[in-house]
């Protein structure tokens, strides 16, 4: 009787050892991207630019994104800033199941963005979000 009852545990542990090990972001519904490919990696300590274009990944409410690839190989804790001065910066972090981290519009004075959160070691998305629809242009993405 004991060991029927591990097995649906056992199973669902499995489903999400796979589900952690993806290497692409999966995005909720409701916060679908109209793609799923990383324009890059970052670390910490890197500062990267970006260019939002109506090529970019699209939400379903309209706003682009660029999806960027964090790997820490330790616990750390990090801040993320996005700046800009061609578009309202909005910030998000998902891990690599898809699941909401964090998220952030204002946190580096407005508009610019900021996130500083304590991070596991794995797989993260960041993703250079707009806070507006129709929003196109550079940014900034730093890491420290």
């Amino acid at each position: 009787m004991r060991l029927r009852a591990l097995r649906p545990l056992a199973a669902l542990a499995l489903v999400l050892a796979v589900a952690a090990c993806s290497d692409t972001p999966t995005q909720p519904a409701g916060d679908s991207l109209a793609c799923n490919t990383t324009v890059g990696n970052i670390a910490p300590g890197d500062t990267v630019t970006g260019i939002l274009t109506v090529e970019s990944c699209r939400f379903s409410d309209g706003t682009r994104a660029d999806i960027w690839r964090l790997t820490l190989a330790a616990p750390a804790i990090i801040t993320i800033d996005m700046t800009s001065t061609d578009v309202d910066p909005f910030l998000i972090v998902r891990d690599s199941t898809g699941f909401l981290i964090a998220q952030d519009d204002d946190g580096a004075g407005s508009p610019n963005a900021r996130i500083t959160h304590g991070f596991a070691a794995g797989t993260y998305y960041i993703i250079a979000n707009t806070y507006y629809q129709n929003e196109y242009g550079s940014y900034e993405l730093s890491i420290e």
